[in-house]
């Protein structure tokens, strides 16, 4: 890339439309940004997948279930796509453009894989990069004009309008149907499926751990997010807890709080919640809390969030305190104490000498 005369912030939201997306799009802007930040990510999914995968094979040598999560399924909230395309755009507007996308075959929708989660209504994408890469082959070398041409149709060449034939979009969607079947099968081997949001940044993505693969997006605004694909805390341990600043936060937005962290491991995600009762608390806050909470989430997906000095030692003191009073508890005698022994009461000395000597006096008295 050609150097550049600015100094760009770091980690700040880009956004780039290039003229074939237009093209691909009819002309809708919306459409264009949309099919940029589909495509980034799905370049990341690909990494994120080859990860996976061998995260997988070596879980399963050591006789252990798999745990990551092998699809290339991106998830985006009205919310992120919108401020991934820089607010330029309402979400009336994303909307149709995604439908425009779906209608190319661009991209395909999908409820959560992952059958512990079918109460989730929120939809999950995947990039059809064959499709938009057949369309751009046929854009540089159209078949050959005129009806003396001996060469068949080609089927997937593109209408005239620029969008998709109904052949291309036919087997696009059996090739579909059959990901979603497998993804079906193995939801049961997953623990969960990795929320994925993009994250932004001038920069060559972090690469993520082998437990948990990193997601930073340099087009989609916010920070992004990983940490152990699909490794949730398992049934019946306790979640993050919610004290100090976050104690006063009602049923309704913990469980609110507590979904935007759920793809981080415990222990990141009780210290982005730290970090965030402690910004709330100091009032630097400037614009939505949940704003704040959901960037930071990305950025501890990424491998990119350092939890402050705070809410680390905080955390650390009140680990330290539970343990000593673990250990306290298990240093209690279980045995009960011996019951006294019951000895026949008698007077001290010194009453009785006192009423040996005042005996003879009432008996004369009487």
């Amino acid at each position: 890339m050609r150097s550049t005369c600015i100094q760009h912030p770091t980690q700040e939201p880009l956004l780039i439309i290039r003229q074939w997306q237009l093209t691909f799009c009819e002309g809708n802007h919306c459409a264009a940004a949309l099919l940029s930040l589909f495509e980034y990510w799905h370049n990341l999914r690909l990494d994120l997948s080859q990860r996976a995968r061998q995260a997988n094979a070596a879980a399963r040598q050591h006789g252990k279930p798999a745990t990551q999560d092998e699809s290339q399924l991106q998830f985006h909230s009205d919310e992120q796509l919108q401020a991934g395309l820089l607010d330029l755009y309402g979400t009336k507007k994303i909307r149709e453009g995604r439908r425009l996308l779906v209608t190319k075959g661009a991209i395909t929708e999908h409820p959560n894989p992952n059958p512990r989660y079918a109460f989730d209504k929120t939809l999950y994408f995947e990039f059809h990069p064959e499709v938009v890469n057949n369309w751009l082959e046929q854009r540089r070398n159209p078949p050959p004009a005129g009806h003396g041409s001996s060469l068949p149709p080609d089927p997937n060449a593109p209408s005239g309008d620029g969008s998709i034939n109904s052949v291309t979009c036919g087997k696009n969607a059996e090739r579909v149907g059959k990901n979603a079947e497998r993804v079906g099968k193995n939801a049961d081997s997953y623990t969960e499926i990795t929320y994925e949001i993009t994250s932004e940044t001038t920069t060559t993505p972090l690469p993520p751990s082998s437990s948990d693969p990193a997601r930073r997006s340099p087009q989609a605004g916010g920070s992004s997010s990983g940490c152990d694909d699909g490794e949730k805390p398992q049934d019946g341990l306790a979640g993050p807890t919610f004290d100090g600043p976050l104690a006063n936060l009602s049923a309704d937005q913990q469980e609110r709080a507590r979904r935007i962290v759920d793809p981080l491991d415990p222990a990141t995600a009780q210290q982005v919640l730290d970090d965030w009762g402690q910004a709330i608390k100091s009032g630097s806050i400037k614009k939505s809390k949940w704003a704040w909470l959901e960037g930071v989430t990305r950025k501890a997906q990424a491998g990119a969030f350092t939890p402050t000095t705070d809410a680390a030692e905080r955390r650390q003191a009140k680990e330290r305190h539970r343990k000593a009073r673990e250990t306290s508890i298990r240093r209690i005698p279980t045995q009960p104490l011996p019951l006294p022994i019951n000895r026949p009461k008698s007077r001290p000395a010194g009453l009785q000498a006192l009423l040996d000597a005042v005996s003879p006096c009432l008996g004369r008295a009487g």
